[in-house]
């Protein structure tokens, strides 16, 4: 079985140069600042109103933390027709980037 290790994932792409400014979903280019109260209408996974609630139920300290989304999504594929081996793929990706990022 292959593993990584997720906190080198997450650096990784938190550091990835093809990334730029316009690319993450931050508030008035600030990422301390939190989500407006009132949005009215939905764009990206930090528009939702679970974005909202989860924000307001984990961040004590806005000055310090930041609320980091990852998105997992699996794809798994049969090896073979008589096989009952199977390879299973994962991947996430960061909330805190456009959906072009």
């Amino acid at each position: 079985m292959v593993t990584n290790d997720t906190g080198k994932i997450i650096q990784s792409l938190l550091t990835c140069p093809e990334n730029k400014g316009k690319d993450y979903l931050i508030y008035d280019h600030d990422p301390f600042k939190p989500p407006p109260k009132e949005l009215h209408y939905i764009a990206d996974a930090n528009t939702g109103r679970c974005h909202s609630e989860t924000y307001d139920a984990l961040i004590s300290d806005p000055s310090t933390q930041v609320l980091l989304q990852l998105q997992g999504a699996c794809d798994g594929t049969h090896l073979g027709q008589f096989s009952s081996f199977e390879l299973t793929r994962m991947q996430i990706a960061l909330g805190l980037l456009t959906q072009q990022a």
